[in-house]
Parts: structure tokens; C-alpha cells; sequence
């Protein structure tokens, strides 16, 4: 029987969504096409005769500034600090997550179990 008990921390997690932003392939393809999708559409809609490159410009640094400032947001708003579990026996893989939360002066935990077959 092997069991791993890991906890992540709010710093782990802001330096992993920086390092996959930096890879060649990462994650700042998603702000540059999420920048460059709110400036179709916001120069689409302006209402103009022609195609303003300036409103285009300022509208995808725009989007692109929303991106950088927002899209790291949702994994510290999703964050949950707990201790994990992962055991690995013959019966297959189970996994149990342990919430502490302060309440008062004690501790409280709540924990959940999964079983997962192999």
C-alpha cells in the first residue's frame, strides 16, 4: 500500500499559472485570443462606415489588460485549502480530502472519500 499526503498553497498555485503563462505554448495564447476576440467584436459593433485600426488597438489592449488582471483570478477564487490524500492498495485508488476551517478558537474538519476504480 502506498499513500502520498500533499496540501498546496495559494503562492504554489499564483507561481504555476505564471510558469504555464511563460511556456512558448502557454497560457498567454489564451489572453492574446481573448484580447483579440473583444476587439472583432467590439470594432465590429462600433458603428462606424469602415474598419478603425486606432478603436481596434485600444480595444484589444483592452481585452488583453482584462485577461492578464482576470484569468489568474479564478484559481485563487477556486482555491481550497486542504489536505489531500491519495492511496494507492490493491483494491484500486482512493483519495480523501480533509477541510480545516478556523472556527472560534478549535478546529474543525470535515472529510470526504472517493474510491476510484482502476
Amino acid at each position: 500500500m502506498h499513500t502520498v499526503t500533499y496540501a498546496s498553497k495559494r503562492a504554489e498555485i499564483w507561481h504555476w499559472y505564471w510558469r504555464a503563462w511563460a511556456l512558448p505554448a502557454g497560457l498567454w495564447r489564451f489572453h492574446v485570443l481573448f484580447g483579440v476576440t473583444v476587439a472583432i467584436i467590439s470594432t465590429v459593433l462600433h458603428e462606424h462606415n469602415s474598419f478603425d485600426w486606432g478603436y481596434f488597438l485600444v480595444a484589444f489592449l483592452i481585452g488583453l489588460l482584462g485577461a492578464v488582471i482576470l484569468f489568474p483570478l479564478w484559481p485563487q477564487i477556486r482555491f481550497k485549502n486542504s489536505i489531500r490524500t491519495l492511496t494507492i492498495d490493491p483494491q484500486g485508488l482512493s483519495s480523501s480530502l480533509v477541510r480545516y476551517q478556523l472556527r472560534g478558537h478549535g478546529k474543525t474538519c470535515n472529510a470526504s472519500n472517493r474510491e476510484m476504480a482502476v
